[in-house]
């Protein structure tokens, strides 16, 4: 049984890259966030420097952690030569999310519900598109798994350094992006089922602010810049574009939809799923069968479900990434209920959620289209033909084509032709500028800024040189 279960395993995750490569060439996703963070990753390698500092986040004046360029900046090292090595990268994280909610899964309860979690995660249509979606919220379903995982593995054997994981799991959630606070509700499960150890509530604690130090260095150097910038959040911003619904919408608009899209079925069966694991639940607990693992893992998601009925803000599915590994644990625990009682009811669910999950991601597949690396490809081999033997530099027009541009200037760094004191290359609408004669039209206007770009223009420089500087190092001016 222990071959078997190591082949289905594998075989689990062997279906899981085949799903998040498949025309992997035309989903993977480039604009002008996917651009500036790759871009960030290959200019710390060519200066030899490590970033301090995430991006900014939209809603808030408020600066992320960089643990996120540290993983791009690996990525780009080990393939400094492929365009899109980060992207590789964020498919492989995807797809050890995968092993790890089968090992989460096996701890919880027995192999097989392992192998129901991990198929499910394995088909999941969000994390499928996620999986090439180069943003900090991408990663934010394995930090959970990870959370989960050590938050399980200590309550079992006690052992500290899970609590160290658990604690720096956390701590890298938060700094990779804000969805990440969510994770804290994992503390109260932490100390209620897990052992009392002085020890492990220190490493814990070390896990978690070992991962603030960059940000306190930071902290320190702007006078608080972003305890400012929380406090005012806080206190004016998120009422100006809060966007807060009732319980009734909360309940069954937007979950049953992004149940779905996470683990399969339709919005009629999410809500059915959900009276079906409260009965087995409550069945189990009178009955004294539930045990403290599962219980552990539910009070944190039910505690995260209740914080975010009164989170204030855009409520974009990337911005639900962390809340991925709870869903389809929840609906595989509901499988493998049933399969343990009837087996071919189980079965009959399991693949009705396959089913639906399959649908959903080849509406993807034949949706997603990386429309702008061909086209700034072209650019590229236009411009080696015009100007052979140069490197450039490249700008943009008032920021209103700057997904482009930065592409450009992505594409023109991995193949080594960009200076900052190259031939000047500007990128821009036609029709903003009418008079004069662009070297390619192609969709957009490539112009020689040698004819065209005056000082203090609306040009804006978008060499990697830059955008490491206005990411990195801005807060220099502060006084």
């Amino acid at each position: 049984m222990k071959r078997w279960y190591l082949i289905l395993t594998w075989l689990v995750v062997f279906v899981a890259i085949i799903f998040r490569f498949y025309r992997f060439s035309s989903r993977w996703g480039l604009a002008f966030d996917q651009a500036h963070d790759a871009l960030i990753a290959r200019e710390a390698l060519r200066i030899k420097k490590i970033p301090l500092l995430g991006t900014f986040a939209s809603g808030a004046n408020i600066v992320y952690g960089p643990q996120w360029y540290w993983w791009l900046t690996f990525c780009t090292f080990l393939f400094p030569r492929l365009v899109i090595s980060p992207w590789i990268g964020l498919v492989i994280l995807s797809i050890f999310c995968v092993f790890l909610m089968i090992k989460i899964g096996e701890e919880v309860g027995d192999r097989k519900l392992g192998l129901i979690l991990g198929i499910l995660t394995a088909f999941s249509p969000l994390q499928i598109s996620q999986s090439v979606n180069l943003t900090n919220q991408g990663p934010m379903s394995l930090i959970t798994a990870i959370c989960l995982w050590s938050l399980i593995k200590y309550i079992k054997s006690g052992k500290p350094i899970f609590a160290f994981i658990l604690g720096t799991g956390i701590g890298v959630g938060i700094n990779i992006h804000f969805q990440g606070l969510g994770l804290i509700f994992l503390t109260l499960p932490f100390f209620i089922y897990g052992e009392r150890s002085l020890i492990a509530l220190l490493l814990f604690s070390l896990g978690f602010f070992f991962q603030f130090l960059p940000l306190l260095v930071f902290e320190l150097k702007t006078n608080f810049y972003n305890l400012a910038g929380v406090l005012n959040y806080l206190l004016y911003e998120r009422y100006k574009t809060g966007i807060s619904q009732n319980w009734f919408n909360y309940i069954f608009s937007l979950w049953p939809d992004l149940w779905r899209k996470i683990a399969g079925g339709n919005k009629f069966t999410a809500v059915l799923q959900w009276l079906l694991v409260g009965f087995f639940l409550f069945r189990g607990l009178l009955k004294k069968k539930i045990s403290k693992l599962f219980l552990a893992v539910l009070l944190g998601f039910f505690l995260i479900f209740i914080s975010l009925r009164y989170y204030q803000g855009p409520h974009f599915e990337s911005y639900y990434v962390f809340i991925h590994p709870f869903v389809l644990f929840l609906s595989a625990w509901l499988v493998w209920q049933i399969y343990q009682r009837k087996k071919s009811l189980g079965v009959i669910l399991l693949i009705i959620l396959l089913a639906t999950s399959l649908k959903l991601s080849l509406n993807h597949y034949r949706v997603e289209r990386n429309g702008i690396y061909p086209l700034v490809k072209d650019w590229e081999r236009k411009l080696i033909r015009l100007f052979p033997g140069k490197k450039f530099a490249v700008y943009d027009y008032r920021s209103l084509t700057k997904d482009k541009t930065a592409s450009l200037s992505l594409v023109l760094e991995t193949d080594n032709l960009i200076d900052d004191e190259g031939i000047k290359i500007g990128i821009s609408r036609c029709d903003l500028l009418p008079k004069f004669t662009p070297l390619i039209k192609n969709g957009y206007c490539v112009y020689d800024l040698s004819r065209v770009k005056k000082e203090n223009d609306d040009w804006q420089f978008l060499n990697p040189s830059e955008i490491w500087k206005a990411t990195e190092e801005w807060y220099y001016n502060i006084k």
